[in-house]
């Protein structure tokens, strides 16, 4: 079930956002999180690599269109939003003062869609019978 053509769109652009995430940002986004794990560096420094290994190269693009796939959302900019939205969460404070008004937008937009608020409900614990 593919209602809005994610897989259809033939998308290099976003296979390589996908293999770029996979390979390069996730790690650095680990050693950010768990910095403490990862004293080789400070915290502040596996941010900085995250950053220019995703976050700004996210910026760049998203500054001159909305989606990563160009004007409608793709399959990549579903695959990234949960990474993007970790590294936001690690220091939300820092995040916010950022000056990346495209990645910010495009992670609000994809935060408030109904899709993400129906996906992330959480339902009512199930109610066992008392036998």
């Amino acid at each position: 079930h593919d209602p809005d053509d994610w897989l259809g769109r033939h998308d290099r652009q976003g296979k390589l956002w996908v293999q770029r995430n996979d390979d390069d940002f996730k790690p650095l986004l680990d050693r950010y999180k768990y910095a403490q794990r990862h004293p080789m560096l400070t915290q502040a420094e596996h941010r900085a690599q995250a950053v220019a290994a995703l976050i700004e190269p996210l910026e760049q693009t998203l500054s001159h269109q909305p989606w990563l796939a160009g004007s409608r959302p793709g399959l990549a900019d579903a695959a990234l939003l949960p990474f993007v939205r970790q590294f936001a969460l690690v220091q939300p404070e820092w995040f916010q003062a950022q000056p990346m008004p495209a990645l910010q937008a495009w992670l609000q937009t994809q935060l408030s869609s109904p899709t993400f608020v129906a996906v992330m409900a959480k339902p009512a614990p199930a109610e066992l019978p008392l036998a």
